[in-house]
C-alpha cells in the first residue's frame, strides 16, 4: 500500500483514503461513472480570465531553474518533455503509461498556462510544476483541435 505524507493532514486518514482508492482501482471498478472523463477535458472556458494575471514567469524559482536546466525541462513526475520554441513552451516527449500520456498530452502541444498561471517556457512551466503539489491542470494549444485548439487537461503526477 501507498502511504502519502502531508503536514497538514492527518495521516490516518489518508492512509485510509489511499488503501479504500488502491482497493477499489485493484478491482477494476471505475471511480467515476462512464460518462465522466478524469484525466482528459476540454474546458469550454478557456482561457480563463484569471490565467493572463498570474505570471510563472514572477515566481522566485523561475529563474534558478532557467540557469540549472536551461531551454530543456525533463518533469520525471509528469512523464514527459518540455522545451522552448518561438517564445513557447512545446511537449517534445511524452513517455507511454506516463500521467501525461493518461490525460493525453501529445508531442507538439503548446503550454501556455498551468495551474492558473500564464507559461511561456520551460523553465516557467517546471518552476509551477514544482510549486504546485499533487494534480496539475494544464492549457495547451493543439493545432486542429476542438474548442479552437484549446484544451485543459489535468495530470495526476506520480
Amino acid at each position: 500500500m501507498t502511504r502519502f505524507r502531508d503536514p497538514h493532514n492527518n495521516q490516518a486518514t489518508i492512509n485510509r483514503f489511499a488503501e479504500a482508492y488502491t482497493q477499489h482501482v485493484a478491482s477494476g471498478k471505475s471511480l467515476l461513472p462512464d460518462n465522466v472523463q478524469v484525466n482528459a477535458y476540454v474546458d469550454q472556458d478557456v482561457p480563463r480570465p484569471t490565467l493572463s494575471s498570474r505570471k510563472a514567469s514572477q515566481l522566485p524559482i523561475t529563474e534558478k531553474i532557467q540557469k540549472v536546466f536551461g531551454e530543456e525541462y525533463n518533469d520525471t513526475n509528469a512523464g514527459m518533455t518540455v522545451r522552448n520554441f518561438a517564445g513557447m513552451c512545446y511537449v517534445t516527449e511524452v513517455r507511454e503509461g506516463s500521467p501525461a500520456a493518461e490525460a493525453g498530452v501529445m508531442v507538439g502541444d503548446a503550454i501556455y498556462g498551468a495551474h492558473s498561471y500564464d507559461v511561456s517556457s520551460a523553465a516557467e512551466y517546471a518552476a509551477v510544476a514544482f510549486k504546485v503539489p499533487g494534480p496539475l491542470e494544464l492549457f495547451i494549444y493543439r493545432e486542429g483541435g476542438t474548442n479552437d485548439g484549446h484544451l485543459s487537461l489535468v495530470l495526476y503526477r506520480k
